[in-house]
């Protein structure tokens, strides 16, 4: 097969043939060989982007300066091309092998920008024609997540505030023409993992690019239902092209994670902070947020706080205080109007929940009781089927005074029954003075407990240093070092070093005693009204106790007769801290002034 050669024309030697336009073109001959088949195509067309007219009149930029063509057998082909023409250029190719072949034209347009055209043919024998129109070559996009980046979702809704809302920016950039930016959308194909109640929108909104860059605004809303188990989900994201032949993008943009914390695992426990603890209060007092885990991530201050909870909803879910502090600047009652019952604390009730590494701070003073019940504590009113406070500390002023018949109020909760308290202790002064035509019981503690079954309401491993005072009641008044009264329930290695009980009734350092259970407690020997008897280990006064013992860590955790309650300590505040964090060993270290057992968040 006898083959002609054609010479390399580059670009750079275009501009010097305007004047010799027949010469140089003429060296473009075709490969001659033993096909059958011939091809004729026309170059032009309508896009106003690089159309290539061959004109001799024209700019020497205005040029197609190679055609090829390569067959069915892989050889490459070029094309014979006018020295002249008006209009549309025609390039031959003749003696072609018969099958599939692709035509490439490249050149420049009026405007010096690099021009390419493309097409696949199938060669028959016989004269063919095909059309090809050229352009710039292909403009490569890019994407790139933006400056905006979405926050944390959460459950939390309440009115016009939502955590169920958030969003993120991308930024596609490359548009020649900012009238393109319309041709191209955004694509959430999965989520991994799946399932994690999100939709989106903003990522298909046709809209022009800016300055060449086209930024999309994807709003992410979250059901607030879904278990979200890793606390997070990557979205695939990826462009979704309608472009012309000018463009082109090569693959997916990328993932972007989404960050949930649902509250439905104790993992994925939802945040609060000042900016969102109102609307904590009111989402947790909905059947539907009142089982969620919440963790407190800084101390914050609540002033003329509606305790959390309502008539029919009690909090039994998780709050982790974190070792915050939360301030209080007094809490109104919450009273339920069918059983005459008010409840006054940070949470109305607990039902089967859990709070626990908190400290509160502040004071609680109402005067106005006028309901036939109040239980009234810095944490909670009540504690109901085994809700349980933990590692709580509480300084917090309680002062009650009105028209109640019933009056429960304890340094942590007003009633317990049943429920748990362990680890804790107060050093708020408690007081109940109040009329009405039932009993008043009050402890720095809790105010009363109850089982029924017995045993199933519990406090240990507390202490307390507050003064409590009870007077008024037709039926009487009674106050107690750790609680008001003990019934069918046990107190067990709890320490009461009150300054002083008061009431007109009676007193007792541990608790009134009906038919409840005592272990191992004790009491300030000098505690006012002095007069102890009898006391004990396993009494309703405990065992005698002096302040030089209750300075030294030895005799709290020797636990032999008429010595100490045999708690344990971690060697220091960090281990304790530690102990905390792993949910292992003890949570008390012993230091302070006066030396005393403290948490590992004092």
């Amino acid at each position: 097969m006898k083959k002609k050669t054609r010479p390399i024309v580059l670009l750079f030697l275009i501009a010097p043939c305007i004047l010799l336009l027949a010469a140089c073109f003429s060296s473009y001959s075709g490969e001659e060989n033993d096909g059958t088949g011939s091809f004729t195509i026309s170059i032009g067309g309508g896009s106003s982007r690089g159309i290539l007219a061959w004109n001799s009149a024209v700019n020497s930029n205005d040029l197609i300066h190679e055609v090829t063509l390569t067959d069915s057998q892989g050889e490459v082909h070029f094309a014979e091309l006018p020295s002249a023409a008006s209009g549309p250029v025609l390039a031959h190719f003749s003696s072609l092998p018969v099958g599939l072949a692709n035509i490439t034209v490249e050149g420049m347009d009026a405007n010096g920008v690099q021009a390419v055209g493309s097409a696949e043919v199938h060669i028959n024998p016989g004269t063919n024609t095909k059309t090809i129109t050229m352009g710039p070559p292909a403009m490569m996009l890019g994407a790139r997540f933006g400056s905006i980046q979405p926050g944390l979702l959460t459950p939390i809704v309440n009115g016009s505030y939502t955590e169920r809302v958030t969003t993120f920016t991308v930024e596609v950039f490359g548009f020649l023409d900012d009238g393109d930016g319309t041709d191209v959308i955004l694509a959430i194909p999965n989520m991994t993992p799946p399932n994690a109640g999100l939709t989106f929108s903003g990522h298909d909104i046709i809209a022009n690019a800016n300055n060449g860059v086209r930024t999309f605004t994807i709003t992410v809303n979250y059901d607030g239902a879904a278990t979200v188990a890793g606390g997070f989900t990557d979205l695939t994201v990826e462009l979704a092209i309608n472009l012309s032949s000018a463009y082109s993008y090569s693959g997916a943009l990328g993932t972007q994670r989404i960050n949930i914390a649902s509250g439905v695992l104790l993992a994925t426990a939802i945040p609060l902070r000042q900016d969102n603890f109102v609307h904590f209060g009111a989402f947790a007092s909905t059947i539907f947020g009142s089982g969620r885990h919440y963790r407190l991530t800084e101390s914050i201050a609540l002033s003329s706080w509606n305790p959390i909870g309502s008539n029919v909803v009690s909090f039994n879910g998780t709050f982790d205080g974190q070792g915050h502090t939360i301030d209080i600047d007094n809490i109104n009652p919450h009273t339920d109007a069918f059983a005459g019952v008010s409840h006054i604390g940070l949470f109305r009730t607990l039902s089967g929940g859990t709070v626990r590494n908190l400290r509160l701070t502040g004071s609680i003073s109402n005067n106005t009781l006028s309901t036939q019940t109040t239980n009234a504590g810095a944490v909670t009113g009540s504690v109901y089927a085994g809700g349980r406070i933990e590692n709580v500390s509480s300084s917090v002023n309680i002062m009650l005074s009105g028209n109640s018949d019933f009056v429960n109020v304890g340094g942590i909760a007003g009633f317990i029954n049943p429920g748990i308290i362990e680890n804790c202790y107060t050093t708020g002064n408690i007081s109940a003075t109040v009329t009405g035509t039932g009993t008043i019981y009050a402890g720095g503690i809790a105010g009363a407990m109850s089982s029924a079954p017995p045993g199933l309401a519990t406090i240990s491993f507390c202490w307390t240093e507050s003064t409590v005072e009870a007077s008024g009641g037709a039926v009487g008044n009674f106050a107690g070092g750790i609680v008001g009264v003990n019934f069918q329930s046990v107190i067990s290695y709890c320490v009461a070093l009150n300054g002083s009980l008061t009431s007109t009734s009676a007193v007792w350092r541990i608790a009134q005693n009906d038919t409840g259970v005592f272990n191992d407690n004790f009491g300030y020997q000098l505690m006012a009204p002095q007069t102890w008897n009898p006391f004990g280990h396993n009494t309703p006064n405990g065992q005698h106790v002096t302040m030089a013992d209750a300075a030294s860590q030895i005799w709290w955790e020797d636990s032999t007769v008429d010595v100490g309650p045999g708690w344990t300590f971690a060697g220091d505040k960090g281990t304790a801290t530690a102990n905390a964090q792993s949910g292992t060993g003890s949570v008390w270290w012993f230091g302070g002034s006066p030396a005393r057992p403290r948490l590992w968040f004092d």
